[in-house]
């Protein structure tokens, strides 16, 4: 395990944990619907031996507390709050890595603070208003919200995550980024694994219902990403097969004409085969940094 460093990072509404490992040129890790920073715990040991890698909880989750009441996600707070890390770490720029919700945090923080961006790899960003199907994707989101409104938070979830074809980690508390399956991968699961899976559970009923809609709700800015000028790529996960969230990520790529890759496993390939995902991702960051516009 790399040595990892701890703070909190000052943005307006929140108190933003973060991770620090490594060192190098700086690579920022966006957790999903869940937003913990421990997600990436094995990939970022990894990458530490590359790279300054950042993760943190996102504001509402975990150990990053809201200053207020709970209040629905909003895509400009959240890239504010990764800047708000860049900053409390020393970084003008870095290298972005997102999966999932993270992967749509990803495009806003580019359309927003193109500047803070090297380069992006976005994974598997949920954007259902992009499909043909939208609005059957959406009005099954309604079901959810009937629920949400009934307080029946669990049975949500659960439909969710079946839906989403994630239903075997949904009993154990993870969401759509993270779950025992992460765990899973390790051989010998550490106190610090309980300790994710216990915040993770935690974080389900913020999640629903301030996160999920927003984040299904979500459409890239094309005409603010083509003007940012920030190399991107997005990737799939090998095993996801034809799952929504791996065929919105073809459809941004083919409308940004920018590359789409594979990388080691499905959703949650990050956790499930790190040292696979590292392997595979590591030349994209390259790429991504080589091809950094001129001034």
């Amino acid at each position: 395990m790399a040595m990892i460093e701890t703070g909190l990072a000052k943005s307006d509404g929140a108190d933003i944990y973060f991770e620090r490992r490594g060192d190098g040129p700086a690579l920022l890790l966006i957790s999903g619907g869940g937003g913990d920073a421990g997600v990436y715990t094995f990939l970022a040991d990894v990458l530490a031996a590359d790279y300054t890698v950042l993760t943190y909880d996102r504001r509402g989750n975990s150990r990053s507390p809201l200053h207020g009441p709970p209040t629905t996600l909003r895509p400009e707070e959240q890239s504010a709050d990764a800047v708000a890390v860049l900053d409390a770490n020393g970084f003008d720029a870095a290298l972005a890595f997102g999966s999932s919700a993270g992967a749509v945090i990803g495009f806003d923080l580019v359309a927003r603070h193109p500047s803070r961006v090297v380069g992006l790899v976005a994974h598997e960003a949920p954007v259902l208003r992009i499909l043909p199907e939208a609005a059957e994707l959406l009005a099954f989101h309604d079901e959810l919200d009937a629920l949400l409104e009934k307080d029946q938070v669990m049975e949500a979830y659960i439909r969710f995550m079946e839906h989403a074809g994630l239903g075997s980690t949904a009993r154990t508390g993870g969401d759509a980024d993270t779950s025992e399956a992460d765990a899973g991968a390790v051989p010998v699961l550490g106190p610090e694994i309980a300790e994710l899976v216990a915040r993770m559970q935690a974080n389900i009923e913020f999640f629903m219902r301030y996160e999920m809609r927003a984040i299904s709700s979500f459409v890239p800015d094309y005409e603010a990403l083509r003007a940012a000028r920030v190399p991107m790529a997005i990737a799939g996960g090998l095993d996801t097969g034809d799952a929504y969230y791996n065929r919105t990520g073809k459809v941004v790529a083919d409308e940004l004409g920018i590359e789409f890759v594979e990388l080691a496993g499905d959703h949650l390939g990050y956790g499930s085969d790190p040292v696979g995902f590292a392997r595979g991702i590591k030349p994209i960051f390259d790429r991504l940094a080589a091809a950094q516009p001129s001034t």
